[in-house]
């Protein structure tokens, strides 16, 4: 156990660690510009006559945002304008050539992150982006944020993107800021709003009314002129716009040896009077040499996207949505999805491929084939006029005098986001990182037992804690969630002072009136102007998460799982000082088992008053269904993000004898079989355990013991003390395994050997599979169990060793049944006392 002296070296490593970290800040300039972003903020007033655009984080200047930063710069009416873009330094060239080639060189550019970036998209009246701005943004009160996205969904977005569902906040976050969000069409109308799980958070307007980049398509005359530029009047132009398949910083990959493979083969393949350009990702284009292509050449950069599209008389694409838009022109359309099946099992698509009203190639032969007659295809406008219905020429002008004139809608389609709030209370919920331990299986249960039609619920969690734990965030459909991305948004001497704050848990005036800055400046960054009507912080650890709830309008409540007295001494990971003063400023503390009230022997009367019980959810129905399940050892499951960091989402099993073995040992009638199931910590007694059993083993050679857990710092010194036991041939030890149901279904007795706990939820999965439950006399379960459920035993080796023999020996007195549906009735009545004055 942790001495005074241990945790006050662990602060001092953690402090050592911070500053060495602090060089990080000036080497990445996104982690700086939050610096600098936040004198802007703070000190810079709103320019009226200043507007911002920016696509792409930053790579480029194309898109919806090009098209109406055009408008306001061509029409007289929008001369008072400032006009700004933002580029990454990668960028910068082929955006000076864009607004030179357009005719707007007077806008300024603004390189991403930088001082100037900071202080324009603080002062800027207008903000315009087709993606996101960075995690540091915060819409000040006044600004004007329109967000346009950049297509018609084909690929599965937020919360149905199955690999990645907690990398969708920043994304989530500027839709919830914004005050328009435009959009195509109605289908893209209905999988924003509830893949990013808008309907009852956002509060600004949803603008139906076609995208500005189409409106490019509808001139008949830039057409003209750019097949004139380019030398293209008398040519076949075939425009290839693939999507890109690999990493943002893999330089070399499968995807860009995939594509110089077809380049190579349809070069030969083409006729004469064919011109084929290639629209490829930064990456893939430097690796291709285009110079040794006859017919075959790049996309003119110093072009937009969609002016240079105009031109075409066939689209070649895969899964872009770029197909949805070109439909207006009515011209041909091909899809060669060479990897059809792979992408769509990675990604998911919300419609049926094979269904698309167009050419579906898969062989470089039958893409050749197509290409010989530009008007030999199947009509497609009925079926694509959904998707195009409300595109037209003035789209971009119509926006622009909504927005940014006189406010007249003209024909544009406007929902007020207030039409599909339910009127219901919003409430939030902290989840912590959704690690494999009781507090997470609690939140399943609570989720999957509760009304969920009675408020609308919502998860909070870090989307970097939540990392090795994300695909957990399926486990709850009934609840939407906000994954945290980035950083809090402060000055140096402001995070000096919140050093201080927790470092020393003391209270100074000053520091007090710092971080009251800095977490309500948090809370506009993370919520801008949602409200919760409830907050609970359900893990009850993170205290950040308690400073800014502390703040936050809505009734607060926060969970006690643990004796946290004991955890902190243990662990040294909790600051008992900061959770009490949360506990002054939140309405309800919610204790899962009696007797918390009288420990919190440090706390004043006030706050144990707050206390409320609230027993964990019992989902009974899903331990039985799965304890009939078949024993399935996990299996690794990788994937690479766009960032090309291969990230674990499943982990693979480790268990010291094999699959094979241990189910022979859960079907041999003969053997007792105790298991012990908890993260390996030292708080939950393994080592005593183990000695216990090997003074059980040796009375009783017909007996072995089954250790599971989900993870935890002391799992390596576990299983070395296994190895090395006089009894390790008959001790199971296994780690990450996802249902343990069927191991424990088959085993004779459950055995807790903590030697503090809250109440664990193991302890009445235990119970729904009928198992004989044997714990330390801790307090925790001590309460549950005095009522006849299990027994007690005295709390060290000895007390254990003696419970298992007296259970083999089968004199331990008959204990009482456990009836989960009772217990969940009372334990949802529990749960609503939270919602209660």
């Amino acid at each position: 156990m942790p001495s005074k002296i241990s945790k006050m070296l662990k602060k001092v490593k953690l402090f050592f660690r911070k500053i060495k970290r602090i060089p990080g800040f000036f080497i990445q300039p996104a982690q700086h510009a939050r610096f600098i972003y936040c004198k802007y903020y703070e000190k810079t007033p709103i320019d009226e006559n200043t507007a911002i655009f920016q696509s792409f984080t930053g790579s480029s200047l194309s898109c919806s945002p090009y098209y109406i930063l055009q408008e306001l710069y061509r029409n007289p009416k929008y001369n008072h304008m400032k006009l700004f873009v933002a580029a990454d330094k990668t960028a910068l060239k082929n955006i000076r050539m864009v607004l030179d080639n357009s005719g707007m060189e007077n806008v300024q550019i603004l390189i991403l992150h930088s001082r100037k970036y900071c202080k324009v998209l603080a002062e800027a009246k207008y903000l315009v982006n087709n993606s996101t701005f960075p995690t540091y943004f915060i819409k000040k009160e006044g600004q004007i944020y329109v967000n346009t996205w950049h297509g018609t969904p084909l690929k599965s977005l937020g919360r149905h993107i199955l690999n990645a569902p907690n990398e969708i906040g920043n994304t989530q976050r500027n839709f919830l800021c914004a005050d328009y969000l435009i959009h195509p069409n109605d289908f893209t109308f209905e999988k924003i709003r509830n893949s990013y799980m808008l309907d009852n958070l956002f509060n600004g307007e949803h603008i139906i009314s076609g995208y500005p980049r189409n409106s490019i398509l509808f001139d008949k005359a830039k057409r003209k002129r750019i097949r004139k530029q380019y030398g293209l009047s008398k040519k076949k132009v075939i425009i290839y716009m693939p999507t890109w398949r690999g990493s943002l910083n893999a330089l070399s990959n499968q995807a860009s040896n995939d594509i110089a493979a077809i380049l190579d083969e349809l070069d030969k393949l083409l006729d004469e009077k064919t011109v084929f350009y290639a629209k490829l990702h930064a990456l893939a284009k430097g690796s291709i040499d285009f110079e040794k292509y006859n017919k075959i050449k790049p996309f003119p950069e110093e072009c937009e996207t969609y002016e240079f599209l105009t031109a075409a008389d066939c689209l070649i694409t895969d899964y872009s949505s770029v197909f949805f838009d070109f439909a207006v022109t009515g011209r041909k359309i091909v899809l060669y999805p060479y990897d059809k099946d792979e992408y769509i099992s990675e990604h998911g698509l919300y419609m049926d491929y094979d269904s698309l009203p167009f050419p579906i190639v898969q062989s470089i032969e039958q893409l050749a084939e197509q290409l010989k007659d530009i008007n030999d295809y199947p009509d497609y406008s009925k079926s694509m006029r959904k998707f195009v219905q409300y595109d037209s020429k003035d789209v971009t002008k119509n926006i622009c005098e909504y927005i940014f004139g006189t406010g007249d809608k003209g024909n544009l389609k406007i929902i007020p986001a207030s039409t599909y709030h339910n009127g219901k209370d919003n409430v939030v919920i902290f989840t912590g990182s959704l690690a494999k331990n009781g507090i997470t299986s609690a939140l399943k249960s609570l989720a999957n037992m509760i009304d969920c039609e009675k408020r609308n619920y919502t998860l909070l969690f870090s989307a970097n804690s939540v990392n090795r734990a994300k695909m957990t965030i399926h486990d709850f459909p009934g609840f939407d969630y906000m994954p945290i991305q980035g950083r809090k948004v402060l000055s140096y001497s402001e995070a000096l002072c919140r050093f201080i704050y927790y470092f020393f848990q003391k209270d100074f005036g000053m520091v007090n009136k710092v971080m009251d800055r800095i977490m309500n400046r948090e809370i506009k960054r993370l919520f801008n102007n949602i409200h919760f009507d409830y907050l609970i912080h359900y893990s009850g650890y993170e205290k950040d998460i308690m400073e800014v709830f502390a703040r936050m309008d809505g009734k607060k409540a926060i969970y006690i799982h643990n004796d946290l007295i004991a955890e902190s001494r243990t662990k040294g990971n909790l600051d008992v000082k900061c959770v009490e003063k949360a506990y002054n400023r939140f309405d309800k503390i919610v204790a899962i088992r009696e007797g918390t009230k009288e420990e919190l022997v440090c706390s004043s009367d006030e706050i144990r008053d707050k206390v409320i019980l609230t027993h964990n959810l019992i989902d009974y129905k899903t331990i039985l269904d799965k304890a009939n399940q078949k024993l399935v050892f996990d299996i690794s499951d990788e994937y690479t993000d766009e960032k090309g960091q291969v990230l674990t989402v499943t982990d693979a099993t480790e268990c010291n004898i094999s699959q094979e073995e241990l189910e022979d040992i859960l079907n041999d009638n003969s053997t007792v079989k105790f298991i012990n199931i908890g993260r390996f910590s030292y708080e939950k007694g393994h080592e005593r355990l183990i000695h216990a059993f090997e003074q059980v083993h040796e009375k009783y050679p017909k007996t072995k013991l089954i250790i599971i857990g989900g993870y935890g710092a002391i799992y390596d010194t576990v299983r070395q003390q296994v190895s090395d036991s006089v009894c390790s041939d008959d001790i199971v030890i296994i780690k990450s395994l996802s249902n343990v149901f069927p191991v424990l279904a088959k085993c004779s007795a459950f055995v807790l050997s903590s030697y503090y706990e809250g109440l664990p939820v193991t302890i009445m999965e235990a119970l729904v599979l009928g198992k004989t439950v044997i714990s330390t006399d801790i307090v925790g379960p001590r309460q549950f169990l005095r009522r006849g459920y299990g027994y007690l035993v005295e709390e060290s080796e000895d007390g254990l060793a003696n419970g298992m023999c007296k259970f083999i020996e089968g004199t331990l007195p008959e204990a009482k049944f456990f009836d989960a549906e009772e217990f969940n009735r009372n334990a949802i009545a529990e749960f609503e006392a939270i919602f209660e004055d």
